[in-house]
C-alpha cells in the first residue's frame, strides 16, 4: 500500500468516514500486514489496534457513530479481513487517546479544534497482546470521562466474535517511561474478562460479559471476587462504592440461582486469594465499607465459601475482625453476628453433609445417585470437591472414631491399673 492511500486509510479510520474506506480496494488488505502511525508520537500500530484505539477516541466533527452494532469498527473488520482474535505486537508506546477535544472542552460549548496528546516517544517500547485486550487495556487506562466509548468498542468486538473465554493478555517489554505500571499490567495477563469487568464496576459492560457467557479462568483467577471488592472500593472515579457493589452482588446471585456459573466459576469464587490467603469474608472483616451488606454475606455462604479458614498469617475472619483495631460501630457488631451465624450454618451443613456421605458410602450406592439423593435433602451440599472425596471424608469420619475409641481404651487401662 503506497502513502497515499495509507493516509486516506489513516484519515478514514481517525473520522469513522465509511465512504472513503469503501472506496478503497478490499484486494489491498489481503497483501500485508497495514501497519499505521500514531500522530501523537510515532507508534507504530497494526491497522486493528489503530482502528481499536481510534474507537475508543472522541474527536471533534466526527460523524455520528449508531450506537448499535453497525459501528465503523463492525464495517471496518469485514471491509479489511480483519481477525478480531489474531494477537498482534505494537512497536512504540501510543498515546491513549491520539487525538482528544481540547481540556477547555465544556458539553455545552464544543470548540472547533483538537487538543493533541503529545506524548515523548519509547521507540524501544514493544506491547504484544490481541484486539479484546487491547480494548479492555484502553477502556482500563483511561480517566477521562470518554469510558462509554471504549465500552461500546468492547461490545462491538464481542459481537464481532472475539473470544471472551480466552485469558487477558497483555504484555509490555523494553519500556523505560513506566516501568512500575508496566509490570503491573502484566500481571493482569492470564486473569478473565470477567474478573476485569467485575473490577472495573461497570454496569454496562458487566451485563454485556454475562450475555456473552463470560467465565473466570482457574489459572489467574483465585480469590477474584475479593479483589474485585477491593478494585471497585479504592476506585476513586466510583463516587457510591457501595451501590456499585450492591449492583455486582445482585447480578452475581441472580447468575448463581439459574446455574448460571459452573462448578469451576464458583470454585473460582470461593477460593482464597493466593497472595495473602484472605478469602472474601477475609476482606469483609477488612473493609468496614462491605460489612452492612448482608446479602452477600449470605451469597458467600450459598456458594461455600469457609467462613473459618485462616489466610497465611493463621488468622480466621472473626480473628481479623477483632485485630483491625477499629472503633466498635453497630455495622461492626452487626456483622460479627452475621459472621458467627455463617460459621454455624457452615458447621452445620458440613457435620450433616458429611453424616450423609457416610451413609451413602456404607450402602455403596452410585455416585450419580449419590448426587441425586444429597441435592434433595436440605442442609446437605455438594462440597467443592469431586464427589469421590467423599471416601476420604467417610475415612476422616472412621479415623476420628478410631481415635475416639483409642482414648476410651487407654482411660480403662489406666482405670484398671490405678486399682490395681
Amino acid at each position: 500500500m503506497n502513502d497515499e492511500r495509507r493516509s486516506a486509510l489513516l484519515r478514514a479510520i481517525q473520522y469513522h468516514d465509511v465512504r472513503l474506506l469503501r472506496s478503497l480496494d478490499r484486494s489491498l488488505f489481503r497483501e500485508e500486514e497495514i501497519i499505521l502511525q500514531d500522530e501523537s508520537n510515532g507508534a507504530q500500530l497494526p491497522l486493528l489496534a489503530m482502528a481499536i484505539q481510534e474507537a475508543c477516541t472522541t474527536r471533534f466533527r466526527r460523524k455520528h457513530v449508531n450506537p448499535e452494532m453497525d459501528t465503523f469498527l463492525n464495517i471496518l473488520v469485514g471491509h479489511c479481513h480483519l481477525d478480531v482474535n489474531r494477537p498482534f505486537e505494537i512497536h512504540g508506546r501510543p498515546a491513549h487517546p491520539s487525538v482528544i477535544l481540547s481540556e477547555l472542552y465544556k458539553p455545552h460549548k464544543c470548540l472547533p479544534w483538537h487538543g493533541s496528546v503529545m506524548q515523548p516517544m519509547d521507540r524501544n517500547c514493544l506491547i504484544c497482546t490481541d484486539p479484546l485486550s487491547w480494548a479492555f487495556y484502553l477502556f482500563l487506562q483511561d480517566k477521562t470521562d470518554f469510558g462509554s466509548n471504549s465500552v461500546n468498542c468492547i461490545v462491538t468486538l464481542l459481537h464481532l466474535g472475539a473470544n471472551v473465554h480466552s485469558p487477558f493478555f497483555l504484555q509490555i517489554s523494553h519500556g523505560s517511561m513506566d516501568p512500575k505500571g508496566d509490570s503491573e499490567w502484566n500481571a493482569r495477563s492470564g486473569h478473565s474478562f470477567l474478573h476485569l469487568g467485575l473490577e472495573s464496576g461497570n454496569y454496562v459492560l458487566l451485563e454485556h460479559l454475562f450475555r456473552a457467557k463470560a467465565h473466570f479462568n482457574w489459572a489467574q483467577d483465585r480469590g477474584s471476587l475479593a479483589k474485585c471488592l477491593v478494585s471497585v472500593f479504592d476506585d476513586t472515579r466510583i463516587t457510591e462504592p457501595d451501590l456499585d457493589m450492591s449492583y455486582i452482588f445482585e447480578n452475581l446471585e441472580l447468575k448463581f440461582r439459574d446455574d448460571y456459573f459452573d462448578p469451576q466459576d464458583l470454585q473460582v469464587l470461593r477460593s482464597a486469594d493466593p497472595r495473602n490467603g484472605n478469602s472474601a469474608f477475609h476482606y469483609l472483616a477488612l473493609y468496614e465499607d462491605f460489612q452492612g451488606n448482608s446479602s452477600y454475606i449470605d451469597f458467600l455462604s450459598e456458594i461455600l465459601v469457609n467462613p473459618s479458614a485462616p489466610n497465611h498469617k493463621g488468622l480466621t475472619p472473626l480473628e481479623l475482625l477483632e485485630s483491625t483495631g477499629t472503633i466498635e460501630t453497630m455495622q461492626k457488631k452487626q456483622f460479627r453476628e452475621e459472621l458467627r451465624r455463617a460459621i454455624e450454618k457452615w458447621s452445620h451443613r458440613a457435620m450433616t453433609s458429611m453424616v450423609t456421605w457416610e451413609g451413602l458410602e456404607q450402602r455403596k450406592v452410585p455416585l450419580e445417585i449419590q448426587r441425586q439423593i444429597v441435592s434433595r435433602i436440605p442442609s446437605t451440599v455438594l462440597f467443592p470437591e469431586s464427589l469421590s472425596k467423599a471416601q476420604s471424608i467417610n475415612a476422616r469420619i472412621q479415623a476420628a472414631r478410631a481415635s475416639r475409641r483409642a482414648e476410651e481404651l487407654a482411660s480403662r487401662q489406666n482405670h484398671v491399673n490405678m486399682e490395681q
